[in-house]
């Protein structure tokens, strides 16, 4: 029987979303589910499966936007499910601009950015001045 259900979770992407189920008894056979799809700690090294006594977790660490969807404990005959929401996470610089100095004379300068992920090209990106 379940005492703590799974609850909904938010996260944002590349944060670690954590599912917990306590139970009236300890058991030893417990499965966790994305959808139908039965997981694995094995073929997912970000996935891992804790149990606490009677408590049980299922620990996704550098959640991803593909992660989003409804996660199940099934034990005997009962089961507990929840979604997982995975926000996007914003853009960021990963260094500030340095300075440069210009002449007259130069056609041209040039400043590059790395940002802390790829950037779609319809993305719109505005350089500013001061």
């Amino acid at each position: 029987e379940i005492i703590k259900k799974l609850e909904d979770q938010e996260v944002e992407e590349k944060q670690k979303a954590t599912f917990t189920c306590t139970l009236t008894k300890s058991r030893h056979k417990i499965s966790w589910y994305k959808g139908d799809k039965k997981l694995n700690e094995s073929s997912d090294s970000r996935i891992q499966f804790i149990q606490e006594g009677k408590v049980y977790k299922l620990i996704i660490n550098n959640a991803q936007l593909e992660d989003a969807g409804i996660y199940k404990i099934k034990f005997d005959d009962a089961e507990s499910s929840a979604q997982l929401y995975v926000k996007e996470a914003p853009i960021s610089l990963k260094y500030k601009l340095e300075d440069k100095i210009a002449t007259e004379e130069d056609k041209q300068v040039i400043f590059e950015i790395e940002t802390s992920k790829k950037i779609h090209p319809m993305d719109e990106i505005r350089w500013t001045h001061n």
